[in-house]
């Protein structure tokens, strides 16, 4: 399949040289050889673009597979946690009261959750 397309390929620029060494008029002439304003060199160029793309698509295996490349893995501030997507921080907030002489020292965990950075 392949050889005959390109066999084609070359008998259409065969062709098409041989009818520009018969054209009369010049190249610039209203008559030899177009035909409303379509010269036979450009029906004839159409033709070969034409038998390359079709050479190109039997040359095709049909069978590529596009490789796309895995996404850069998602990363947290340092210390913090990655859990299902999601960045956890947990920090520790210790507030000290001091009331007729008596301290009261109470420790509350904050947990600050944001998305991970690419990268």
């Amino acid at each position: 399949m392949k050889k005959s397309l390109l066999i084609t390929l070359i008998t259409a620029a065969m062709a098409m040289s041989a009818n520009a060494q018969e054209e009369t008029g010049g190249a610039g002439s209203a008559t030899g050889g177009t035909i409303g304003g379509l010269s036979s060199a450009a029906v004839a160029g159409g033709a070969i673009g034409l038998s390359v793309i079709a050479s190109v698509a039997a040359s095709s295996d049909g069978n590529s597979t596009v490789i796309v490349p895995p996404p850069p893995p998602a990363s947290c501030e340092a210390g913090d946690d990655l859990i299902d997507g999601v960045c956890y921080n947990v920090t520790d907030t210790v507030t000290v009261t001091v009331s007729n002489s008596v301290t009261t020292t109470i420790t509350v965990p904050v947990t600050t959750t944001y998305l991970p950075t690419a990268g």
